[in-house]
């Protein structure tokens, strides 16, 4: 289509086809590479420098200058090759009037064109997804109507084992305590959409230190957390398939001494999270659905921070080491 735009726009400025049909030709075939070379170019850089608008600012308008004098040595090709070059089309006062500025318009408008199809093309690819999202989160939902247990029942059960619970033993007590707070934030905050970040990093403590408890004879836990005052909002327990993962598959083998490290923190407007765990590669390719939480984190990442989020996995088969970081930011 842009090229039977380009195509129609020179065959008019020429006023005779029959006679420039060859010329018209070559010229809208280089005017259409180009333009949709720089929109391509343009839209890709906006993908990937979203966060960074000066730089990408900086790279688009270069990317124009670098199309537009394409263009117009193109023009001078396709002239030069007619034998239509005069002293005229090469003087500074017509180029600038007429070819500069002639390719400047080409430029712009056949990459705004190209990037206008390539945002409605990702707008329908957005929409289709979000359709099969609703889709499945209309599926989970019966389901869980189905299969949903009176959260009244389950916490008052809780509260029945707690007083039964022997005095002497303080650890279970205050286990069980922790699991209800856990448990409570789960029911209450899984189907929002957002959460403030300081409640997700509470809940977050609180089950690496339940998790700690149970495999402190075996797995060495480190965590830290640098959280400033802030009201940072995140999708609810979008990090817990990590955390649970590195506590699963942690030396999964013989119950060897494992660790695993935690770090999160937040500043000015950037919120960054790291998790470190030593692992036994053949155990986890032993295990049935081992990819399972990390793609659901991913999966969630390109639909909710689709430019606002950087996300890493480095596996070190040979260090025996798997580590994850993300970032997010506004």
């Amino acid at each position: 289509m842009l090229y039977a735009v380009f195509f129609s726009y020179r065959l008019y400025f020429w006023g005779e086809p029959s006679k420039h049909i060859y010329q018209v030709l070559l010229n809208a075939l280089g005017d259409t590479v180009i333009s949709y070379g720089c929109g391509f170019l343009i839209y890709n850089l906006k993908l990937r420098f979203s966060g960074n608008k000066k730089l990408f600012y900086a790279l688009s308008v270069l990317s124009i200058l670098i199309g537009i004098a394409f263009v117009y040595f193109i023009h001078v090709f396709v002239y030069r090759l007619f034998h239509m070059l005069s002293s005229d089309f090469l003087g500074l006062f017509n180029a600038i009037c007429f070819q500069l500025l002639d390719s400047v318009a080409i430029v712009i408008s056949g990459a705004l064109a190209v990037m206008i199809e390539n945002m409605n093309h990702e707008r329908d690819r957005i929409t289709q997804t979000l359709y099969q999202l609703n889709q499945e989160k209309l599926q989970s939902e019966i389901k869980y109507l189905k299969a949903r247990m009176d959260p009244h029942f389950v916490f008052n059960s809780l509260n029945t084992i707690f007083y039964q619970i022997n005095d002497a033993d303080k650890e279970a007590k205050e286990s069980l305590v922790q699991f209800s707070d856990i448990l409570r934030y789960h029911l209450l905050n899984s189907g929002l959409d957002k959460v403030y970040l300081n409640d997700e990093i509470k809940y977050m403590k609180a089950y690496i230190d339940f998790q700690s408890k149970r495999t402190k004879d075996f797995i060495t836990v480190k965590s830290s957390f640098e959280i400033e005052e802030n009201e940072f909002l995140i999708e609810p327990l979008l990090l817990m398939p990590l955390i649970e993962n590195a506590f699963k598959f942690v030396c999964t083998e013989d119950k060897h001494s494992g660790w695993i490290e935690i770090a999160a923190s937040f500043k000015q407007n950037k919120f960054e999270f790291n998790i470190r765990n030593s692992f036994d590669p053949v155990a986890i390719k032993l295990c049935n659905g081992a990819q399972m939480g990390l793609q659901n984190v991913l999966k969630r990442l390109s639909l909710l921070y689709q430019s606002t989020h950087d996300f890493k996995v480095e596996n070190s088969n040979n260090a025996g080491v798997y580590s994850c970081n993300l970032i997010l930011w506004k």
